[in-house]
């Protein structure tokens, strides 16, 4: 994030307290204040905040949430940062996005995924806080939902992904040539970018599909650079879909990469299926309720586009962190 401060100085002149005690005659009337010159010398500087999002588990797994910015210690490259900014999210508004693979390898089981879905988004939303929106894709992507705190809307949105209305699916390019049914890059990639591009707090996208990447016009990099940039935390829920052992799931690199985490949900149909997922929900519904955020200015001040690493480290050596692990300078 970046914030702008602008400083302008012009000269003022002294004023003697002895001229306000001898008479003066009638002051002459107004005239119009001549325009400051454009000489003078105005100031800028560009301060650079790194807004990293992360949680925090015990040696069992169970999730802290009443931590303080003493317990941790912030590193990038190796070296210590001093945090600017620092809040438990618990209270702090959320911005969350769903995209849901429709492509044919989905087929019998849309009704669990968005089902689930909606439930879940029904629990973990508070309109006067959080937002949300709703994206699926198949060889292109449609936002069917953008951002949001209706319920109405978000549940009207998934009934369309139900129907398979993809007539307006502007969004993405699929490789040349190519003739798979699974955008899953340009499914997380294009709503990432449309929405997320600019907010500030709490971002989380969740996919639902099985990650089988083959034919999207944006690669992995391109992927994991945007969320890394805009510190969107990615979790995946894989439901299986078609075996296809030459399209491996790209959903555990991205979420690995993002500070998230992804959840197997498949084995099923009907109410096994609809409870893997449910169960799934509920821990991404806790752990984004227990998140905390560091934003600092880093001691480089390079922007060279190179890798910086990203180290957030409990002082309680039994406390692990999850965070995405670093950013790219740019």
């Amino acid at each position: 994030m970046k914030r702008l401060l602008v400083v302008a100085f012009a000269a003022l002149l002294p004023v003697s307290p002895l001229s306000a005690q001898r008479t003066e005659p009638p002051a002459a009337p107004p005239q119009q204040r001549p325009a400051p010159p454009s000489d003078v010398p105005r100031f800028s500087a560009e301060i650079n905040l790194v807004n990293v999002s992360f949680s925090v588990h015990d040696r069992n797994g169970a999730l802290l949430a009443n931590l303080g910015k003493d317990d941790f210690r912030l590193y990038e490259d190796g070296v210590l940062q001093q945090p600017k900014f620092f809040s438990h999210e618990q209270d702090s508004g959320l911005t969350l996005g769903l995209t849901v693979d429709c492509s044919n390898s989905q087929r019998g089981l849309e009704e669990e995924n968005l089902r689930v879905a909606l439930a879940f988004l029904g629990r973990v939303l508070r309109p006067a806080q959080d937002r949300a929106f709703v994206a699926g894709f198949a060889r292109r992507v449609l936002l069917v939902c953008p951002l949001t705190a209706s319920f109405d809307r978000l549940e009207e949105a998934l009934r369309r992904l139900r129907g398979g209305v993809f007539q307006d699916a502007l969004l993405g390019a699929p490789r040349p040539g190519m003739s798979g049914s699974s955008a899953v890059f340009d499914g997380i990639y294009w709503p990432a970018r449309k929405v997320f591009d600019g907010l500030a707090g709490r971002k989380a996208l969740i996919m639902i599909g099985d990650g089988r990447e083959n034919v999207s016009g944006v690669s992995l990099y391109d992927t994991i650079e945007l969320l890394q940039s805009g510190d969107v935390i990615f979790y995946g829920l894989d439901n299986g879909g078609t075996s296809d052992l030459n399209h491996p799931n790209q959903m555990p690199r991205i979420a690995t990469e993002t500070g998230g985490r992804e959840f197997k949900v498949e084995g099923g149909t009907g109410r096994r299926q609809q409870s893997k997922l449910q169960q799934a929900f509920d821990e991404i519904e806790r752990e984004l309720r227990a998140m905390y955020s560091i934003a600092y200015v880093s001691t480089n001040p390079a922007r060279n586009g190179k890798f910086r690493r990203i180290e957030v480290r409990a002082v309680n050596a039994a406390h692990k962190t999850r965070a995405r692990p670093g950013y790219y300078a740019r």
